[in-house]
């Protein structure tokens, strides 16, 4: 949990923001986006990984400790 807490935190502050100040028409234009942003990394952040991981090198690891296990 002492990995995630930050996120969680700005994802809450920005989606509590979005529906006072926007209301529910602005929070359901933004869904999509916010939803672009987290499936847009993940692939990214797979391909480096598995680069890093075929050739030995260091690479950025989502959890911290994924290159412990290979």
């Amino acid at each position: 949990m002492n990995l995630v807490w930050a996120p969680i935190l700005i994802a809450w502050f920005l989606k509590a923001s979005t529906l006072r100040f926007g209301g529910l028409r602005l929070y359901k234009t933004a869904v999509p986006f916010f939803l672009g942003l987290i499936l847009g990394q993940m692939p990214i952040g797979c391909v480096w990984t598995l680069i890093g991981m075929a050739f030995k090198i260091p690479y950025y690891s989502f959890w911290g400790a994924w290159h412990l296990l290979f």
